[in-house]
């Protein structure tokens, strides 16, 4: 309402068009009959049994298998990824702590590969699981593509266990050169026999040839020969499972990589 001359003035607003009206209506009717469709097909696709009635639940279930198995496929090549990522870290460490700077010259590491493998440590820690050692998967994991140059497998043989050759060969025939010692039993009834000296000394002396030496025991009497492995240039890996792992050789090693029940063979089976 507007004054004009001392009047009042009324404003009229313009009238809605009724054909505008009736279309918007019709649009909005159109719009809400697409929506109900589209969630209509929505609810049908989320509900395979009534679609297929004839297919079963392992008929569904096959591609998420499928995709399981890819990611395992996955989670292996970044699981190789990640040694070379921290066997590159392992230099540029060595190389600040030796106070050289970014433009210094890496020199590349080889991938010359020594294996030792305690068995003895091994074979308790698996006990204690309910199982034995899987050697051919271990030692393929291990490897994981680098130049294998040797595998060493300590054995102490106890003159009273049975089936003991049987095992030697099949370490043989999984690649591994078997070093041996018989268990010493003395008069007061105990026992001994160990591998822990000749083991290191393998390791020393194979040094100087090696770039990597994977040591496959949890026992810390090793943290010692690792730490002077390390001085030596080579890069060194731990492998042990966690509850006979002393933590002292964890330290002192590069890396470590824990062991699972993956690599078991469950009684059952080895029988």
């Amino acid at each position: 309402m507007v004054k004009k001359n001392g009047k009042k003035k009324e404003t009229t607003l313009p009238s809605p068009d009724p054909v505008s009206l009736t279309a918007q209506s019709e649009d909005s009717v159109r719009e809400g009959e697409e929506e109900r469709i589209r969630r209509s097909s929505l609810a049908k696709k989320s509900s395979p049994g009534e679609e297929h009635p004839d297919r079963t639940q392992r008929d569904w279930d096959h591609p998420i298998i499928e995709r399981v198995e890819r990611i395992e496929g996955h989670l292996i090549n970044l699981e190789h990824t990640l040694r070379e990522l921290l066997a590159e870290m392992t230099t540029v460490r060595e190389l600040l702590s030796a106070g050289q700077g970014p433009g210094a010259t890496v020199k590349k590491r080889g991938n010359r590969l020594g294996i030792y493998v305690d068995i003895q440590n091994l074979y308790y820690a698996a006990k204690d699981l309910g199982g034995k050692i899987d050697y051919k998967r271990l030692k393929e994991w291990i490897v994981a593509g680098r130049t294998l140059a040797k595998a060493n497998a300590y054995v102490v043989i106890n003159p009273n266990v049975h089936d003991q050759e049987k095992f030697l060969r099949a370490l043989e025939n999984y690649g591994f050169q078997l070093r041996t010692k018989v268990i010493k039993v003395f008069y007061d009834g105990n026992q001994k026999g160990n591998w822990d000296l000749g083991m290191a000394v393998d390791m020393i002396e194979d040094a100087d040839y090696l770039d990597i030496i994977a040591l496959i025991s949890g026992d810390g009497d090793f943290a010692p020969v690792v730490r002077m492995l390390k001085r030596k240039g080579v890069r060194v890996e731990v492998y042990s499972f966690l509850h006979t792992l002393s933590h002292e050789l964890r330290e002192a090693a590069d890396h470590f990589f824990p062991l699972s029940e993956a690599f078991l063979l469950k009684e059952e089976h080895t029988k």
